[in-house]
């Protein structure tokens, strides 16, 4: 993350010259700078955004990290083993005044006493929006005398505080009838489990099958994607095809531009956007050739291809359902997926604590 070491230790800078910065009262504040910050860099650079707003994204699932140092979280289990239920609790019964969790005024006592630059900047990370709770949790890890401060679970719980205030936001929001609830489960379904399961069999060897054999096939599924993305594609080589989408959208796989870019613009994006006309060249596109995509399934002559057939097959018909839709329901499909998306963290959390409803 170019540049934001460097701001983040000017600002520690700042906070040496008044020593009470981080009172009580000025707790808030200092984060909402933090924020505020990132919010204008992704403002900036757009097409950079999404690396600070992986937790946000409805369809971003799979990339996730993959597991804690076993020693770490031992210790922090046995820490917290007396009081973890009762620590979420309290945090969810406040939801007129939602405190700071401790970890967030550990952070700031440490900032007023530690010399280590490094050490600061890490710190003013893991309080900030900047990065997801994931990474806050890695960077854990990067310093013993952070570790030795704060835990994995003073993090999560912390995460999973915000996480259910967001859900009984959305929930206070909900205005739906019956007709518009079918309409909406329908709609929420996409992208399905079979087409996230058949673009996870796209391994590195298979995908450069896809962007090296030059066949008519391989040509046309490379179109599909441009069309699904609005792009123009000016190249006749695949490989170059690919590496210019892959460069644009910051992604480095077939895969990932899937699930980090097509996914969310179709079936979530798509939901906010009034013009039709992408809309109906990417229907078009898809229907013509379908009877490829079922005849390649049918056949198996081309395996690789089969596991995105599904993603693209979902794509069309999602649009189709969508495309006759007025704004108002589109909005509420819009919440629905939200609302699924934070359930499906909060539980995920939960997991980590290991806390049972």
């Amino acid at each position: 993350m170019p540049n934001y070491e460097q701001k983040i230790i000017s600002r520690v800078e700042k906070r040496k010259e008044n020593k009470n910065h981080y009172n009580k009262n000025n707790l808030t504040l200092s984060h909402n700078k933090i924020n505020s910050f990132v919010t204008q860099k992704n403002t900036l650079s757009p097409n950079n955004s999404k690396i600070f707003n992986t937790q946000n994204n409805p369809f971003i699932q799979h990339k996730r990290m993959k597991s804690y140092s076993t020693k770490f979280m031992r210790d922090d289990k046995n820490k917290n083993k007396n009081n973890k239920n009762l620590n979420y609790q309290n945090n969810l019964n406040k939801k007129d005044d939602i405190p700071l969790n401790s970890y967030h005024r550990k952070i700031n006592e440490m900032l007023e006493k530690l010399t280590d630059e490094k050490s600061k900047s890490i710190l003013l990370l893991i309080d900030s929006n900047i990065v997801n709770y994931e990474d806050k949790i890695k960077l854990l890890f990067s310093k013993k005398i952070i570790f030795e401060q704060i835990k994995p679970n003073d993090i999560l719980n912390d995460e999973l505080r915000k996480t259910n205030i967001q859900i009984e936001n959305l929930k206070n929001k909900k205005e739906i009838n019956e007709d518009e609830m079918s309409i909406v489960n329908k709609l929420i379904s996409y992208p399905s489990k079979t087409a996230k399961t058949g673009l996870n069999f796209l391994t590195n060897e298979r995908e450069n099958e896809l962007m090296n054999d030059e066949n008519e096939i391989n040509k046309k599924l490379l179109k599909m994607i441009y069309i699904c993305l609005g792009e123009e594609l000016s190249s006749n080589n695949l490989k170059e095809g690919y590496e210019f989408l892959f460069k644009k959208y910051n992604v480095n796989s077939i895969k990932n531009l899937f699930f980090d870019v097509i996914y969310i613009n179709v079936f979530y994006n798509s939901l906010n956007d009034k013009n039709n006309k992408n809309t109906d060249k990417i229907i078009k596109i898809i229907s013509e050739n379908k009877s490829i995509m079922n005849n390649n399934l049918m056949n198996n002559t081309n395996k690789t291809f089969n596991y995105i057939c599904f993603s693209l097959d979902e794509i069309c018909e999602f649009l189709k359902e969508i495309k006759n839709l007025n704004q108002e329901t589109k909005n509420k499909v819009r919440l629905e997926i939200k609302l699924k998306q934070l359930t499906d963290e909060e539980l995920k959390i939960k997991k980590k604590l290991k806390i049972n409803d």
